[in-house]
């Protein structure tokens, strides 16, 4: 029986330029855009970059800044959820390193906490707290504690 040959298709790497060689079938998969892993995954690194998309052409220098805030599609004004909320407040305010209730820098962990727990976006409702604060402030207003 006769070795079989199978037709090869000629591309080249869509990161670094390389000559590749891939079989019709791989390349009807959508295999075989790259000369190993390692260009794949650079490649894709560089894709997904925070915060920014890409351009036409492949490249940092055509990498335009993703629309945020009221611009994004995704925006939701007042009608945000808890946590959408609280990422929203970090950004704005940064992450929290005293605590204004007792005035606290050793703590583990620092919070955000919601003064009137109507949850808007107004940065002036929101308050630094250590975990132990906040969760006083909590039971004094009677708000329940529940985990997210």
């Amino acid at each position: 029986m006769p070795y079989r040959t199978v037709k090869r298709i000629i591309g080249s790497c869509l990161r670094c330029g390389k000559v590749t060689r891939e079989t019709e079938k791989r390349v009807a998969l959508g295999r075989g855009k790259f000369c190993s892993r390692t260009c794949a995954a650079e490649y894709n690194a560089r894709k997904h970059i925070i915060g920014f998309k890409l351009g036409n052409s492949i490249g940092l220098d055509n990498l335009v800044p993703a629309k945020k805030g009221v611009h994004s599609a995704n925006y939701k004004g007042e009608n945000v959820k808890y946590s959408g909320l609280h990422i929203w407040i970090r950004r704005q305010l940064g992450e929290p390193k005293k605590c204004e209730v007792c005035g606290s820098e050793t703590a583990k962990k620092y919070e955000w906490a919601n003064i009137d727990h109507k949850y808007r976006r107004n940065l002036i409702d929101w308050k630094r707290m250590c975990t132990s604060c906040h969760k006083k402030y909590d039971n004094k207003m009677n708000v329940p504690r529940t985990k997210f």
